[in-house]
């Protein structure tokens, strides 16, 4: 129910005429999915990857169009809402957050493109989602052919390439001094399933091989390209974001997905920690957990430095929005405060984990903790 609630309310704002109407709306609709993905998060880790289902919910809800153009049913959002809808879908399963930053930041990535590669992966398709390493690979390897490059290589850590039609991939180009950025579509890659870590199951990061495919030029730029140099950015005149040449600054990508997570164990523990008791003494008794003076001192501590972390994720995002808005960048000044920022709310997220983590003792170590309801409160 939680899920059609979500996708109804933001198809309503998807044929919305207003920009302004449109962000409140799909972050209402990501705080009605999160219920949902909540429930599907322990079968993620257990399958190393997100279900198709959960997928589906977030693609049908527009989630994955926040940074794609109009010309492709785009909703061209900002920063704001898109680090609002982040920490929602991240309180229900941290997964399917890291997917959803990732597919929408690459639609971003895909935008440095020239208009025949966009229509390429949009025009027949404008739900497709693109994945991939950016990370430059020295085993792999491209060599120029008339009209493109022969790429060949394998890359790890795709995280979200279970369900994208496209692969981003950095190769090194025979002697050249620095490589090219390649979309290379999913057909053309063979997946190895070698995701079986120990933290971060479910976002099937898998590693991908490509076997002397051929890439056209136009599927190939150079990375300084990639990163927000605005040489496209003309075709879509009513995307402000793209104006930016530092579009991700802002945008918090990964420590609003842990801050979000974090948020979702703090608010689980207050919401279950009247029914959970603790052994009284070595020779029995019990006590409830939540009556405990350290208890109620650890989870006040920890509750406050993550609302802290939140609030300037908010306000950060809102001021990255409104840069966005009147078509400016961010200056050094700003950037390099947004690197330190994102490292701090990063381990402030990290430390309110670890804290709720230890009050509910080794039971947090089990699969399936906190779903299992019946076995957190014994």
């Amino acid at each position: 129910m939680a899920s059609d609630v979500g996708t109804a309310t933001v198809r309503t704002a998807c044929v919305s005429q207003g920009k302004s109407a449109t962000g409140p709306a799909i972050v209402a609709a990501a705080d009605s999915l999160a219920p949902s993905l909540r429930e599907r998060a322990d079968l993620a880790d257990r399958n190393r990857g997100i279900s198709a289902e959960a997928f589906r919910m977030m693609s049908d809800a527009g989630l994955f169009r926040m940074f794609k153009p109009a010309k492709y049913g785009g909703l061209e959002l900002g920063p704001h809402d898109h680090a609002m809808v982040t920490l929602a879908l991240a309180r229900g399963c941290a997964s399917s957050a890291w997917l959803f930053t990732l597919y929408n930041t690459n639609n971003l990535f895909v935008l440095s493109y020239s208009q025949e590669a966009q229509e390429e992966m949009w025009g027949a398709d404008p739900d497709a989602v693109l994945a991939g390493a950016t990370q430059l690979n020295a085993k792999s390897k491209a060599t120029r052919v008339p009209g493109g490059y022969r790429l060949s290589g394998s890359w790890g850590f795709n995280s979200g390439s279970d369900f994208s039609s496209w692969l981003i991939f950095h190769a090194a180009v025979d002697d050249e001094p620095h490589g090219q950025m390649f979309l290379v579509p999913k057909s053309a890659t063979t997946t190895i399933d070698d995701w079986f870590p120990t933290g971060m199951r479910g976002t099937g990061s898998r590693t991908l091989v490509v076997e002397d495919v051929f890439i056209p030029n136009y599927r190939a730029i150079p990375p300084m390209q990639l990163l927000g140099s605005g040489k496209y950015s003309g075709l879509h005149p009513t995307f402000d974001l793209l104006e930016s040449r530092v579009p991700f600054c802002g945008l918090y990508l990964f420590s609003a997905v842990a801050a979000g997570a974090a948020r979702g164990a703090v608010d689980h523990f207050i919401e279950n920690g009247p029914g959970l008791r603790r052994s009284a003494t070595a020779f029995g008794g019990e006590v409830k957990l939540t009556e405990q003076d350290y208890v109620a001192t650890q989870l006040a501590e920890a509750a406050g430095e993550l609302d802290l972390a939140i609030f300037k994720i908010v306000e950060g995002s809102r001021q990255a929005s409104e840069r966005a808005r009147k078509r400016e960048s961010a200056s050094k000044t700003e950037f390099t405060v947004d690197v330190r920022d994102n490292a701090v709310i990063s381990r402030i997220s990290a430390r309110a984990v670890n804290t709720v983590q230890s009050l509910l003792g080794s039971k947090a170590f089990f699969e399936g903790h906190p779903r299992l309801e019946g076995e957190a409160r014994r």
